[in-house]
């Protein structure tokens, strides 16, 4: 870390890179037909507020949960105990 903010190349670049004329300019659509193309911030699935009515589809709730669960696998170890969840009450 100390090494990306004494270069001032990098400070620059990366000024530029997180400013809005950038991020509405410079950053385009993906090339990807698989998965949703828009912007991350018009995503509605990303809405928090959105969250709560996306869980009550459990259609697609649960297909989300099977890709992540086909590219990545099962989630792993010991439950969370006094969290409610997959193993709550246990």
């Amino acid at each position: 870390m100390a090494l990306v903010s004494a270069c001032r190349a990098t400070t620059l670049f990366m000024s530029w890179a997180i400013s809005e004329e950038a991020q509405t300019s410079v950053v385009t659509p993906s090339v990807r037909t698989d998965i949703n193309t828009n912007n991350p911030w018009d995503i509605p699935e990303a809405y928090m507020a959105e969250f709560p009515k996306f869980m009550e589809d459990r259609t697609t709730a649960e297909e989300w949960r099977q890709t992540f669960t086909l590219y990545i696998g099962e989630a792993q170890g010991k439950p969370s105990p006094g969290w409610l969840g997959l193993h709550s009450g246990q």
